[in-house]
């Protein structure tokens, strides 16, 4: 019977014993978890500045050669003929063709029957426009 008692005792002892190393290394393993996973969040944020860095140095690039082929861009063609017409959300403006004297032809196209409501002419060397059919 005394046996059967050190036997049972002994059992115990070891079993809590693996336990408590099972429960050590799983904390080690969550901790490392947790610090693999701050490192990757700070990896992805900082690769996503890199692209916005990167893609607004491109559109500048895009915006100056334009600007060197002529003295108004078709861009900026639109914003005159926004600052005309004024404020209006319900309004799409678009280049439709630039001539051979170098001016840009624009419609005015309202945004839910897509009809064109007025056309203008812009000048691209001066950006003096006129409005016309």
């Amino acid at each position: 019977m005394k046996k059967v008692i050190i036997v049972i005792v002994i059992i115990i002892i070891l079993g809590a014993a693996i336990g408590v190393a099972y429960m050590l290394n799983n904390k080690e393993n969550i901790d490392e978890n947790v610090i693999n996973n701050v490192s990757t969040n700070n990896t992805i944020e900082n690769n996503i500045e890199e692209n916005i860095i990167t893609n607004n140095v491109s559109a500048n690039e895009i915006i100056n050669t334009q600007t060197e082929i002529s003295n108004v861009s078709e861009q900026d063609a639109i914003n005159i003929i926004k600052s005309d017409w004024g404020m209006d959300d319900t309004v799409y403006f678009t280049v439709e063709s630039k001539n051979a004297e170098g001016e840009y032809r624009i419609s005015v196209t309202d945004k839910f029957t897509t009809g064109i409501l007025a056309w203008y002419t812009v000048n691209s060397e001066t950006g003096e426009f006129r409005d016309g059919k």
